[in-house]
């Protein structure tokens, strides 16, 4: 179909066609696991994986391949775009946006390196927020488990960590 006003063609996309883009995030290894979640509204993905602390040479990356959590956009006009990304502070067990504020990123961060069979753990519940184009963390809480902890899940309210 020909869009009158641009003069161009425009194309609709229909549940049957499976339309694909690509962004590259972070540095290429075939050993990261790497995870992705749209938020709401569709218009923003986000992308992480654990923190490779056996990188081969660490000190030849650059702060963005470094980072292990990145925004991106997805505009049906430009494309997939990286907005921001952050290198956290522990490996995330999970990570997904707010149900309630559309671009607030929920994660839960075990401390970095080997866990080990140490009695406890604890593990920091995190709020992330993109602000002037720079990933944010608005909050933490620190949970003290029994154990390490292999997944997580969170009630709808988000009230609730289980």
């Amino acid at each position: 179909q020909d869009s009158l006003k641009t003069g161009r063609r425009t194309d609709k996309l229909s549940p049957s066609e499976i339309k694909v883009a690509c962004v590259e995030v972070g540095k290429a290894s075939q050993r990261l696991r790497r995870r992705v979640g749209l938020n709401r509204l569709q218009d923003v993905a986000l992308c992480w994986w654990n923190l490779d602390e056996h990188s081969e040479e660490p000190w030849m990356l650059t702060d963005t391949q470094r980072n292990n959590l990145f925004l991106i956009s997805c505009s049906p006009t430009e494309g997939l775009k990286i907005l921001c990304s952050v290198r956290t502070e522990g490996n995330p067990l999970d990570c997904c946006f707010s149900q309630l504020q559309h671009y607030q990123m929920l994660m839960v961060e075990l401390p970095a390196g080997p866990q080990g069979f140490r009695d406890g753990t604890c593990a920091n519940a995190c709020v992330y927020e993109c602000v002037r184009g720079r990933l944010h963390r608005l909050s933490v809480v620190s949970i003290p488990l029994p154990s390490h902890p292999l997944c997580c899940s969170r009630h709808p309210s988000e009230s609730i960590l289980l």
